[in-house]
C-alpha cells in the first residue's frame, strides 16, 4: 500500500510540474499587439464644409468624409433632434468648430457618454479673441482666419486621426507636415509682397 501512495504521490507532482512550465492563461490582452496591422475605414462628420476640406486634405481617399451645413445661416438656425444626434453617434468621428460657434453642440456631448463617438473639439489649444457685441463680451470662433490658429485645428483633427487609425499614423503625419509647409510658403510669400 506504501508504494501505490508513494507512485501516486510521484506521478502528481510530476504532473503539476508538467502544468507549471505548460502554463498558458487565457486572459484578454489590453494592449492589442494587432491594432497597427488592422485596416480601418472611418465615417467622419464635420460640421461645416470648411472643416470637410481640412479633413479631407488629412485623410486624402482613406476614409469617408462628410458635413452637415453648407453655410453658416444654417448652422445658426439649426436644432437638434433625436435623428440627427442618432446619426452623429453612429459616426466614428465627429469633428466641430468651438468656442461657442455651434450653440446646439452640447446636446451632441450630453448624449454621447455611451457612445463610440470621437467628438474632436478643433479649437483646442487655440487662445481666443474676445470681441464685444451689443455689450457683451463674447469669444469670436472665427479663428480660422489665422495662420498659426488653422495649424492648431489642422493638429487636432491630425492627432484624433491618428489615435483611431493607428496603421496610416505617417500617413497622417506626412499630410499635416505638408499642409503647414504650404501655408508657412504662402504667408511668406504675401509677407514679402
Amino acid at each position: 500500500m506504501k508504494k501505490l501512495t508513494y507512485a501516486l504521490v510521484i506521478f502528481t507532482s510530476i504532473l503539476f510540474i508538467g502544468l507549471t512550465f505548460s502554463y498558458n492563461p487565457l486572459m484578454a490582452n489590453p494592449t492589442d499587439e494587432f491594432d497597427e496591422e488592422k485596416d480601418i475605414y472611418l465615417n467622419i462628420l464635420t460640421v461645416n464644409k470648411e472643416q470637410y476640406e481640412m479633413t479631407k486634405a488629412l485623410v486624402g481617399n482613406n476614409h469617408n468624409v462628410e458635413y452637415l451645413f453648407s453655410d453658416e445661416k444654417e448652422i445658426e438656425s439649426f436644432k437638434t433632434n433625436d435623428n440627427m444626434i442618432s446619426n452623429v453617434l453612429n459616426m466614428d468621428l465627429f469633428i466641430y468648430n468651438g468656442l461657442n460657434y455651434e450653440d446646439w453642440i452640447n446636446d451632441i456631448i450630453d448624449n454621447s457618454k455611451n457612445s463610440n463617438v470621437g467628438i474632436i473639439n478643433m479649437s483646442r489649444g487655440i487662445r481666443p479673441i474676445t470681441t464685444e457685441l451689443k455689450s457683451e463680451n463674447k469669444e469670436n470662433p472665427y479663428y480660422l482666419l489665422g495662420f498659426n490658429e488653422y495649424k492648431i485645428a489642422l493638429y487636432n483633427i491630425k492627432t484624433a486621426l491618428q489615435e483611431r487609425d493607428i496603421k496610416n499614423r505617417s500617413y497622417y503625419e506626412e499630410n499635416y507636415n505638408k499642409l503647414v509647409k504650404e501655408l508657412d510658403d504662402f504667408y511668406l510669400n504675401q509677407k514679402k509682397n
